[in-house]
């Protein structure tokens, strides 16, 4: 996976903050200097507090919000110099399954209403709109029945699959998932995992899976991007985030993940105080307020966010180190 799909540079998306008489002369930093890349083919995952700013990240990648400063790249074309019917033509390409299935459908629409609706927006005529309707419901899996009731009908497992369906209407090439299974059963979230595994290898598709539960992302993800305070502060190959974790925050996450084995007795690496205000974060590293690891140097500069080991990026001032002292650290969570 070397051909790059999705290219992001510097990306910064802040929200004015009103404090008196209606001025706006503060800014909540939400996403603030991200930079990446997604490959044709692969899913990225990225993971992180509520509150880290991912799933701003991920409506700022399509262009629901508008980017305070960055670039946006995909396939080659700049999503922030395309005028608006360029970028509506490029909308067929990326689409976006959104958290909560219940407020994402409308609830007037029957199921077949709300798939033909993308299709009709974008000019696909009646009889090809219903033959791929009826193929979406069928890759999706959903009863026979199910194009015409409406989506309070369904569980919460079945109007995930709708809005799977609807984002796939379109044969896009990429996929914003954001925390598409965190309001399912356990038991639900394995099979919604699953159809995405399945559809993906189906439709060629690339996916950004945006989630808080890190045993999810390990599951579905190629590789893992750690966000905090609106900063990207890991990103590396799954197998090398979870085996050997390079930034503190990572580490931290890491530990907590529940095992089921009332004999395991993993070290929990413990983080101290809350998450900082957004609107007025740490000087230097933005972590330092809550690293096990901080010393002077930490709150004066900012780390940069740099490979450590091949295709291993962490901004952390002792990275290096970190490695050295803990190698393999989370084959022991």
């Amino acid at each position: 996976m070397t051909e790059s799909l999705l290219e992001v540079n510097g990306l910064k998306k802040y929200f004015p903050v009103k404090t008196g008489f209606g001025r706006a002369d503060q800014s909540l930093k939400a996403v603030d200097d991200v930079s990446f890349t997604v490959h044709k083919g692969e899913t990225l995952g990225i993971v992180g507090e509520s509150g880290c700013g991912k799933s701003t990240l991920g409506r700022v990648l399509i262009r629901l919000l508008d980017p305070t400063a960055g670039s946006i790249r995909f396939d080659g074309v700049d999503l922030l110099e395309s005028s608006s019917g360029e970028l509506r033509r490029m909308r067929r390409r990326f689409q976006m399954v959104f958290q909560d299935p219940q407020s994402s459908l409308n609830p007037r629409m029957t199921v077949q209403h709300i798939l033909e609706e993308p299709l009709r927006t974008h000019g696909i005529r009646g009889g090809e709109r219903s033959r791929r309707v009826r193929e979406l419901a069928d890759a999706v899996g959903l009863p026979s029945d199910a194009l015409k009731r409406y989506a309070h009908e369904f569980s919460g497992g079945q109007r995930q699959r709708i809005g799977i369906a609807r984002a796939l209407a379109l044969n896009p090439e990429f996929i914003i998932a954001d925390e598409p299974v965190a309001a399912l059963d356990v038991s639900i979230q394995a099979q919604v995992l699953n159809l995405m595994m399945d559809l993906k290898k189906e439709f060629g598709l690339t996916y950004l899976f945006i989630a808080h539960d890190l045993s999810v992302v390990e599951y579905i993800s190629d590789r893992v991007g750690v966000m905090y305070l609106g900063k990207l502060v890991e990103l590396g190959d799954r197998d090398m985030i979870y085996r050997e974790p390079l930034h503190p925050y990572t580490q931290s996450l890491l530990s907590a993940i529940p095992v089921p084995d009332p004999e395991h007795r993993g070290e929990r690496v413990s983080l101290k105080g809350d998450l900082p205000n957004p609107v007025h974060p740490p000087p230097g590293c933005r972590f330092h307020t809550r690293c096990p690891y901080a010393q002077e140097r930490c709150r004066g500069e900012v780390p940069a966010f740099r490979e450590i080991a091949p295709g291993h990026h962490a901004s952390c001032h002792f990275a290096e180190d970190i490695r050295e002292q803990s190698p393999g650290q989370a084959n022991s969570l």
